[in-house]
């Protein structure tokens, strides 16, 4: 079995047998169809930036923390500090 899940907030909404159930974006409910899809690595960006914001840890500490790249956490916080 095939979980579907919400296109928007991923939580699983039904099972298939097929191995490619839908090609199209599904939603649990009008809410999750309205928001922006939500990003796999939200949590740990997020993560991320409180320990370089807040603690005041650098790039290099917060990469070798998570074993990545250290360009990939400074790519992240240079967008962050970047006016929207």
């Amino acid at each position: 079995m095939t979980p579907v899940r919400c296109s928007g907030c991923r939580r699983t909404v039904a099972y298939t047998r097929s191995p490619d159930p839908v090609r199209r974006a599904v939603y649990c409910d009008a809410w999750c169809a309205s928001e922006p899809d939500l990003d796999p690595y939200e949590e740990r960006h997020d993560l991320w930036r409180m320990l370089y914001l807040v603690r005041g840890l650098s790039t290099h500490q917060i990469a070798t923390r998570f074993s990545v790249n250290h360009g990939q956490v400074y790519r992240l916080m240079a967008r962050t500090a970047r006016p929207q």
